[in-house]
């Protein structure tokens, strides 16, 4: 740990709290809107006031899931060399990403940043490289929370090194954790004292992320608390922001009190390097703004419009299927005996010589067929706007193959979109991952690479990769959604 003083490292505590509360009140403008599409996608839902029925037809989750299916497979980043020499060297890095992809479990942690982004608008990512005790390199990549991810709102969505600051809250460490952290240096041992002595956890300690966050547990659980208190575990928020003092770019790890554990220069942990440990990407990128609208705010509308036709048309058929009925009280004998019975005996006992069309008179409820055209035409609208269609969905009833094709290009066209905004982010996320492994894969690693006797081990370390002279060129490979336009494209160029 790096020796600055106290003073120094108040006064940058100071100065984060202050950027975390002023980048939350510019993040809190978008939060109602998640909140909603939180609800949308989970199925939670208020009383209804404009229907008798309150049916839940889970339009978010079919629409979610669909641009899903339609983004899932992971972009691949492959290295490629920036000289003839560099051959077996790019052999090397490719074997040992595509060995860590596997390990760091890339695959499962891309779906769940694509889920946050289409519901919220944004995926963020951590990702750093270390090494354990035993001096093995370590390859970490996290989903941040976008609820607990704050960020210099004037940095625009185009570069995050623009920013000034940036950090996240619910960073979990327990007591031995401390105890360890402190002991190698790597804490500061008096706070960490202080706080073990005086403490007994903050695990439960509720934030303004936190409190954001709740609508989320509410809706899908039903429960507004989801975290037990515990004597031995503290949260900390983890910031990296700019000096006002000396314009460095220090990293920090402190409590919602104001207890830091950690402060250093971020280029001294870095090997020099002053870039974010983060990675991000919005669906609908703005070079101005950072938390941008999502696939759901566009869409969350038109599917309230249309729960409601579909609810408008339940009541109607429940007013058509069970009536009401005006009754003559002074002919009936036994008034239950107007309610229909399932399973027979439905009678009713009638006094007197009396008209029964003068007793009972059945109030008729004509049907309708308004909501069932406001419910189509609103379909064809999300459909138009957003490509999520039938035949995205797999369910299309088109049987004639070119326009078929010619839909799955469009659809291609729309999602491959979203991929190139994904593909930058990607991009960012391949030159972290580069130096990592530069900086810290200092003991042999195996790796597998087809070799002219068939499938190879090799043993290397960073000395083995970096490159002779040019550094190495990055390539991001298509998606399956740009994969879908470009097989179209192709045969339509074919057939020409």
């Amino acid at each position: 740990m790096s020796n600055i003083h106290y003073k120094i490292r108040d006064a940058l505590v100071v100065q984060a709290k202050k950027e975390i509360q002023f980048a939350y009140r510019y993040k809190k403008g978008r939060m109602s809107s998640w909140n909603k599409n939180e609800d949308m996608y989970f199925g939670k839902k208020e009383v209804s006031r404009d229907t008798l029925s309150n049916v839940e037809i889970g339009k978010m989750q079919g629409y979610v899931h669909t641009i899903l299916s339609k983004i899932d497979s992971p972009l691949i980043f492959k290295y490629s060399k920036g000289e003839a020499s560099d051959a077996k060297k790019v052999k090397l890095m490719n074997a040992l990403r595509e060995k860590i992809s596997k390990v760091d479990r890339w695959n499962a942690k891309d779906l769940q940043g694509k889920k946050q982004a289409v519901i919220y608008g944004r995926a963020v990512y951590l990702y750093y490289a270390d090494v354990d005790d035993n001096k093995e390199y370590r390859s970490n990549l996290s989903l941040i929370d976008v609820k607990d991810f704050l960020i210099d709102p004037d940095a625009g969505g185009d570069d995050i090194e623009k920013a000034l600051y940036l950090g996240w809250w619910n960073t979990k460490l327990s007591k031995h954790q401390l105890e360890a952290g402190a002991k190698k240096g790597i804490y500061y041992k008096a706070v960490v004292e202080d706080l073990i002595k005086n403490g007994s956890g903050n695990s439960n300690k509720t934030t303004e992320q936190d409190q954001d966050k709740k609508n989320r547990f509410e809706a899908y659980a039903g429960v507004r608390e989801r975290t037990m208190q515990r004597e031995d575990q503290w949260k900390f928020y983890t910031w990296i922001t700019t000096s006002q003092e000396d314009g460095e770019r220090y990293y920090m790890v402190f409590t919602p009190d104001g207890d830091c554990i950690r402060c250093e220069k971020w280029a001294d942990m870095n090997n020099k390097r002053k870039d974010y440990p983060i990675w991000t990407w919005a669906c609908f990128p703005d070079a101005f703004e950072f938390w941008t609208p999502s696939y759901c705010d566009y869409a969350r509308e038109i599917f309230l419009a249309q729960g409601k036709s579909i609810n408008q048309m339940i009541d109607n058929s429940d007013k058509i299927n069970d009536p009401q009925t005006a009754v003559n009280v002074d002919y009936i004998k036994n008034l239950s005996q107007v309610k229909y019975k399932k399973g027979g005996n439905n009678y009713i006992e009638v006094e007197g010589n009396v008209d029964v069309n003068r007793v009972l008179q059945t109030r008729v409820t004509p049907a309708i067929d308004g909501p069932a055209k406001v419910y189509s035409i609103l379909d064809g609208i999300i459909q138009s706007e957003s490509g999520v269609t039938a035949g995205t969905k797999g369910n299309s009833d088109e049987e004639t193959l070119g326009i078929y094709e010619g839909n799955l290009m469009q659809a291609g066209d729309r999602f491959g979109l979203l991929n190139k905004s994904y593909a930058d982010g990607y991009l960012r996320f391949a030159n972290l991952f580069k130096w990592g492994i530069m900086f810290r894969l200092k003991k042999k690693t195996a790796v597998r690479i087809m070799g002219p006797m068939g499938l190879e081990i090799e043993y290397v370390t960073a000395r083995d990769l970096k490159p002779y002279q040019d550094d190495y060129d990055i390539l991001v490979e298509s998606s399956a959604a740009e994969a879908q336009s470009n097989l179209a494209d192709q045969k339509n160029k074919i057939t020409f």
